[in-house]
Formats: structure tokens, C-alpha cells, sequence
């Protein structure tokens, strides 16, 4: 809002705001006309022009935009609340450039829930972000509501962390919902206001917030990988600033699928002991002119409200796939590049998690060394990253009666994600339903793998073909280089061979 005030102190005519925070806006710029000696008037669709006088609004003559701009007296602000809608009529627009213009010591402040500024006001606007509430304006809430309700409170830091992220109307819904529901306002009604929060963003529709159980030790293998992570985590600690440790942008993880990416960003976030947000990039973009680059800015105000966080873009190159498409006009591009531009230049500690699985479809703007910190390449697992998996998720379901260099062996070929899929499969084949606890042996999986096919069974030729691009352009995950042949048990000779097996028992 200092910002807003400097430049109308700077004579700036018109100036944009997209945000969801019309209430908070509004008293602030009440508070800052006054300061400046100016009249301010309030346009919106709904009940026209009203001018704000001695704490009341009065309603003017002019109920129609066009007669709002022919009719503005100077020395005043005037807001316009969601009038982005008018942008579609070329007539609107260019009235709205002619009078911003003509305007004599005068300014137009659009406020929209949605970013959409016309190609012919781009040069003629100015462009503000209003942050989402910091914990010191929670903290003013928090304690006024406590006041109002007059219950009981106990307002520390971590209650009102668990409020970042969301607006001052957000904020006031879940602390009231939390009084009314429990009394008062203390550290025990974290869980409620967590609750309401995780209900309030996954309402935005493109984000998700997410409690993983996983941690590092839940993965097998990938040994650079949490190398890497457990030293970049020191960015985080108190004493990490004083000594100009700058905290890490994010990795991009790049592999085959079901080889732990996905579960590598549950564990940093709970590691690192960090919220953890998972952004769908498919669902960023929507029908509505300007609501694709309003979401992606959405997205980015609620990652860095929630700072430090994790987030998290799963199959990155599924929500780009129309970059290079002609039918868009061009939106694909203005939301990749606002994205781009965020990794760039953040200084907020939002450490950002992307997987991809399919290179081809990635830009090669998203791939340059300054966006992300590190790029990892996730094979396939070796041999001993094959026990490791094996062995977790035994210990995970308590069973000890498996030789594990045996399956480990067999499964040549197989990712993570296979393994336990395999296990789980055999698991399910000895249990009887009853209450007596199954106990899986090792003839129980292996008759699971003789008629289970592998994704390498079909894609060898883009498993090698990967391996070679990641090569010379990426740092492996895994401590080992993979030099197994993929020969899944598809051919005939390594279906024969476990044939055998069970034959010789």
C-alpha cells in the first residue's frame, strides 16, 4: 500500500491491482486519499458510482461506466472494482485510454480478482501486487477477533503460521470458525485452522496441500540425490543468513516413471519439516479472458505466503504441452513465462519440486542453469537400490520371510513403484481374510513376477534413449550408474528361467 500511495504521489494516472482482498484494499486507500487530499469515488456493475465522504458513502448520478469517465472531476481517486469484464468492448477501452489521458490531477485504480490488461492500456497502466497478510497483520486479527468473540487466546508464532497463505477475509472465516467451535483461540486449534486452510486453497482448484508420512529413508537408493538435499537443507537453518547462504531455487527431477520422483518431493517436505503445496499446471489455465495469468500469479502469492514451502509441479510437461500451439493466442507462453520469470529472480524461500517424464515436451528455457539449482536424472534402480526398495517395503508391512537377493535378482528391469506394486500383488494372493496375519515367502512374489510386465518391457528403446540425452546434461540421483541390460521377464529366455526355478523347488 506504500507503494500504491508513492505513485499517486508520483502523479501516476492509472494504476492495476489484482487481488482477491477488496476489503483490505479498500481501508487502506481510504486511509491514503485522506493523507493525499484527494475525493474518492467507488465504481462498481452492481450499484454504479458512490463517493466516499466523513466514513459514508453516497451514491452519485452516474450509474453507466462511459458516463463514470465523461463525468470524472479532478483531484480525485477512482476505483473500479471487476470492471475487467468491460475490457472485451473495444469501445470501452478506447474511452478508458482517452480519459486516463485527459485525466488532471486525477487516477483510476482497477481492482479485479483477474489480470487482464488490454494490449492498447498496457502503456497506460501500472501494475501493483498486494501481498497476502504477513504474520504481523494476522497477528492484528487474530487479536481483534479474540476481542470481538471475547474468548480466551493465546496467539503465538506457530498459530499464526499455520494462517500463511491465506487473505484477511480467509483468515477471518477459519480463526472464527475455530472460536466458535472450540471456545478460544490457542495453539490446540492449529489442527482446525490448518483444516480450513487446506479447504480454502484446494478451492483454487490448481493447488492441493499435502501431510506426507514419507521422509528421506523411505526411499530406496537415489544416495546423490538425498546427499544433495540434506546438505541444501543447512539454507534453512538461523544462522544460514548471517553468513550469506543464499536458500536454494528448487531441482527438476527428470526419469522414468514410477521411479521415486513423486515420493522424493514428499520426503524433502517432510524432512525439511516444510508445508508442502502441489501445483496441477494443467489446471492453471481456464476459459476466461486474463484467468490463466491471474491463476498462475494466484499460485505463486500462496506459495510465497506460505514460505518456506515446498512445491511441488508433478509431470511439469503435461501442463506445457500447448506452449508451442498456435490456438491459444499466446497464453501458454505468458503463464510459462511469468513462471520463469518468478524462478529467475525469487527471493522468497519457495523451493521448488518439478518431475517430468518426458523430455521431449519440455522447453528448452526451463531447462538453463539458473532456474533450477540442480537438475537430476532418475533411472531405473540397480541391483542394490533394488534390495533397498525390496527391503522398505517389507519392514513397511512387517513381513521377514523373503529372500531379498533373490527378488532383487528377478526384477531387472523394474522400477520402484513396480517392485512394491509386485509385493503388494503377492501380499493380497496369500491373504485368506481372516484375522490371521498372511506371511509372505519368496515363491510368492516370484510367481507375481513371471506374468508381471514391466514399463521397460515396452519402452527400451526410450529408456536408453534418455540415459543417453541425461547423460552430458543432468547429475545422476542414484550413486550407481545403471549398466544392466533391460531383459524383463516379456522374453521368452528370462520367463524360462524362472520356470526353472520353481521347478527346481
Amino acid at each position: 500500500m506504500e507503494n500504491i500511495k508513492d505513485l499517486l504521489k508520483a502523479k501516476i494516472k492509472s494504476i492495476y491491482i489484482q487481488s482477491y482482498e477488496y476489503e483490505r484494499f479498500q481501508a487502506k486507500i481510504v486511509q491514503i486519499a485522506g493523507e493525499l487530499g484527494k475525493e474518492l469515488y467507488f465504481f462498481n456493475d452492481a450499484k454504479g458510482l458512490f463517493k466516499f465522504k466523513n466514513k459514508n458513502f453516497k451514491a452519485q448520478d452516474e450509474e453507466d461506466i462511459i458516463e463514470v469517465l465523461e463525468n470524472m472531476k479532478p483531484n480525485a481517486i477512482y476505483v473500479f472494482e471487476e470492471v475487467h469484464s468491460y475490457f472485451s468492448d473495444e469501445r470501452v477501452v478506447n474511452r478508458f485510454k482517452y480519459y486516463i489521458r485527459e485525466l488532471k490531477n486525477s487516477h483510476m485504480i482497477f481492482f479485479c480478482s483477474i489480470l487482464n490488461i488490454p494490449k492498447e492500456l498496457e502503456k497506460e497502466i501500472v501494475l501493483v501486487d498486494l501481498p497476502l497478510p504477513n504474520i504481523k497483520d494476522l497477528d492484528k486479527l487474530a487479536n481483534y477477533l479474540t476481542r470481538e468473540f471475547e474468548v480466551k487466546a493465546e496467539i503465538t508464532e506457530t498459530l499464526l503460521k499455520s494462517l500463511l497463505g491465506l487473505t484477511i477475509k480467509e483468515a477471518t472465516n477459519a480463526i472464527s470458525y475455530a472460536i466458535v467451535k472450540n471456545g478460544k483461540l490457542t495453539i490446540d486449534e492449529i489442527d482446525i485452522l490448518v483444516s480450513q486452510k487446506e479447504q480454502i486453497i484446494k478451492k483454487s482448484g490448481f493447488l492441493e496441500y499435502y501431510h506426507p508420512n514419507e521422509n528421506l529413508d523411505s526411499i530406496g537408493g537415489l544416495d546423490k540425490l538425498k546427499e544433495w538435499l540434506k546438505i541444501r537443507q543447512k539454507a534453512f537453518l538461523p544462522y544460514a543468513k548471517k553468513y550469506k547462504l543464499q536458500a536454494p531455487k528448487g531441482i527438476m527431477l527428470l526419469g522414468i516413471p514410477g521411479t521415486g520422483k513423486s515420493l522424493s518431493a514428499k520426503a524433502v517436505a517432510s524432512a525439511w519439516k516444510m508445508p508442502l503445496l502441489r501445483l496441477d499446471f494443467g489446471k492453471i489455465f481456464g476459459g476466461v479472458v486474463g484467468e490463466s495469468e491471474s491463476n498462475i500469479r494466484e499460485a505463486i502469492k500462496i506459495a510465497e505466503g506460505l514460505s518456506p514451502c515446498i512445491l511441488w509441479i508433478d509431470e511439469i510437461e503435461k501442463g506445457l504441452s500447448g506452449l508451442n500451439s498456435s490456438g491459444d493466442s499466446g497464453v501458454s507462453s505468458r503463464v510459462f513465462g511469468t513462471f520463469l520469470t518468478w524462478m529467475q529472480e525469487k527471493q522468497s524461500e519457495v523451493f521448488v519440486i518439478a518431475t517430468a517424464n518426458n523430455i521431449s515436451n519440455l522447453p528448452p528455457e526451463l531447462l538453463r542453469k539458473g532456474r533450477f539449482d540442480e537438475i537430476f536424472f532418475v533411472d531405473l534402480p540397480v541391483f542394490e537400490e533394488r534390495k533397498e526398495i525390496i527391503e522398505i517395503t517389507l519392514k513397511n508391512l512387517e513381513q521377514n520371510s523373503v529372500n531379498i537377493d533373490e527378488i532383487a535378482k528377478l526384477t531387472v528391469g523394474f522400477s520402484g513403484a513396480e517392485i512394491v506394486e509386485v509385493i503388494n500383488e503377492a501380499l493380497f494372493n496369500v491373504f485368506d481374510g481372516n484375522d490371521k496375519k498372511p506371511i509372505l515367502k519368496t515363491r510368492d512374489i516370484k510367481e507375481v513376477i513371471k506374468d508381471f510386465y514391466p514399463l521397460s518391457t515396452t519402452m527400451k528403446e526410450n529408456i536408453l534413449s534418455l540415459r543417453k540425452w541425461a547423460q552430458a546434461r543432468t547429475k545422476l540421483a542414484s550413486k550407481y550408474e545403471n549398466s544392466e541390460e533391460i531383459t524383463t521377464n516379456s522374453t521368452p529366455k528370462l520367463k524360462q528361467e524362472i520356470n526353472n526355478i520353481f521347478m527346481e523347488e
